[in-house]
């Protein structure tokens, strides 16, 4: 799966640069493409709470919130590849910085000569995706596709309905597979707490033993089984 964020505040361009791309992903394969088109910045936080990746970033830097919009996109989307959206009116010294460290740069008036660019920079983060180090991600495939979760925003697996539940701070994603197998293959930072669930021991925020239930720090409360208490009581020392 593959998430394409474009934020620009002119309509028409919105519209034509979210057309470009749609076409450039079609012939390129057959994986599944979300696009998250916004032309205001007071939209963007319903995205940066609902998108676990966001793989390609078009932003406007001409709207007055863009530089901070693409702060936000490479502090917590850090792989992500930004390209700017701008114009003479927006010193390159506000975008040209660590901070956003972007991939390109489109100078208004956007038109088909750009589209080159939007390929370029797609077909590079795909070939970095293929050759990328994935020790500090999940790799989750289902009927969406494939898709890198970094396991620093996970919270829990639980097994439910003959499926896997993969939870975030904000949603679920179900996988076929077993906790049995899945605990085998995590990292050292997920421990088992229940026949059916396994947590990441980061994402604790308090263990009530005598209730035998754990609290993570999204509001979920795990419970914990008989079998598993000397584990969970062992991640509080």
């Amino acid at each position: 799966m593959t998430s394409v964020l474009i934020f620009s505040s002119l309509e028409e361009e919105l519209k034509e640069i979210t057309e470009h791309y749609k076409n450039i992903a079609a012939r390129l394969d057959d994986d599944n493409w979300i696009f998250y088109t916004i032309s205001k910045s007071a939209e963007l936080s319903e995205v940066f709470i609902k998108a676990l990746n966001i793989d390609v970033a078009c932003i406007d830097v001409t709207d007055r919130m863009g530089v901070v919009v693409a702060e936000n996109v490479r502090r917590k989307y850090q792989n992500s590849s930004i390209i700017i959206i701008s114009d003479e009116s927006v010193s390159p010294l506000l975008y040209i910085k660590p901070s956003i460290c972007a991939s390109a740069l489109i100078l208004r008036p956007y038109n088909n000569t750009h589209i080159s660019i939007l390929r370029d920079v797609l077909i590079e983060y795909r070939r970095s995706y293929v050759n990328a180090d994935r020790s500090d991600c999940f790799i989750l495939e289902n009927r969406d596709g494939k898709q890198l979760i970094p396991y620093n925003k996970i919270y829990y697996f639980e097994s439910r309905e003959k499926k896997i539940v993969l939870g975030t701070e904000f949603e679920e994603i179900s996988f076929y597979g077993t906790l049995d197998c899945l605990e085998e293959k995590l990292p050292s930072g997920f421990i088992r707490c229940h026949r059916s669930f396994i947590i990441s021991a980061d994402k604790i925020s308090s263990v009530k033993l005598s209730c035998n239930i754990v609290n993570l720090t999204n509001g979920s409360i795990i419970p914990v089984s008989r079998t598993y208490k000397n584990t969970v009581r062992g991640v509080l020392h």
